[in-house]
């Protein structure tokens, strides 16, 4: 499976393409990849309840974006 990873450290196109593809994924492998990223603000349970609009502003406020 293909590893998505988040990095704040990114350059802006970068960043861009990548929201663009995770915008792109089913709410099931967003949270997955929640999951996976430390410092997120939503943690655990959060992540089960949070819909693919809040998880994919998590990702953006993560970006810095």
């Amino acid at each position: 499976a293909d590893t998505v990873v988040l990095d704040p450290g990114s350059s802006d196109k970068a960043k861009a393409e990548l929201m663009l593809q995770l915008e792109g994924l089913p709410v099931t492998k967003l949270r997955q990849i929640a999951r996976k990223t430390e410092g997120l603000r939503i943690q655990g349970r959060e992540i089960s309840f949070a819909n693919k609009t809040a998880i994919l502003e998590e990702f953006r406020h993560f970006l810095g974006l």
